[in-house]
């Protein structure tokens, strides 16, 4: 199976080309207006001759920006369409994880006083997921984080700044990271073996967009 993975709800954006269970190439893009015109093209150089070879696209639907997101989610609904091949979709959560076996929170800033997060704990190379995908104020957030050994996010500096007042004790470890390729990669081939694919290409997409 050859799959085209596309999330470009945060930043970094990733464009993914696999093959069954393998990253073959790989490309990060940085977001803003710029994205949306740029996309098509990043797209056509990644995949060269193999577009008409794909089994199926996957694509990330949040959190994030919302232009990120509509512009991933337009491209990737367009080319599943016009090639008339699957399309899956996953929780852009998902791809920001531990390295070690570890509770742990993925974390992104929403930009408007709080953050969106997604709870869970790590045990080898199988994922136990103790929250779903939830937008929440710092400080019902930062029951969360009182909870975890590690704190995942590609905004871990600038949120670590922003819940420093809420530390009384010992903070958990925050971790800067990109989506994890791999990662992305196996949740989107394990929902096509499963037949997960949007019906019509329709998504449902995560904006949450309310802060409590």
């Amino acid at each position: 199976m050859t799959a085209l993975i596309i999330d470009t709800s945060n930043e970094p954006a990733i464009l993914i080309l696999a093959e069954e269970k393998t990253v073959k190439k790989s490309i990060f893009l940085e977001s803003g207006k710029s994205l949306s015109s740029n996309l098509v093209v990043e797209i056509e150089n990644l995949t060269k001759d193999l577009l008409h070879k794909l089994d199926f696209i996957g694509v990330g639907t949040g959190p994030g920006s919302y232009t990120g997101i509509r512009s991933g989610v337009t491209v990737a609904k367009a080319l599943a369409y016009s090639l008339n091949i699957p399309l899956v979709s996953f929780c852009s959560l998902h791809g920001y994880i531990p390295q070690e076996n570890k509770i742990f929170v993925s974390m992104l800033d929403a930009r408007s006083g709080g953050v969106y997060l997604l709870a869970g704990k790590k045990e080898n190379l199988n994922f136990e997921y103790t929250s779903k995908p939830l937008v929440l104020p710092l400080e019902e957030a930062f029951e969360y984080i009182q909870k975890s050994d590690l704190v995942i996010s590609p905004h871990a500096d600038k949120l670590q700044k922003r819940f420093s007042d809420l530390h009384k004790e010992k903070q958990p470890t925050y971790v800067q990271t990109s989506p994890n390729e791999h990662r992305l990669v196996n949740i989107c081939m394990n929902s096509f073996k499963r037949k997960e694919f949007a019906q019509d290409y329709h998504l449902e997409i995560h904006y949450l967009k309310s802060i409590k």
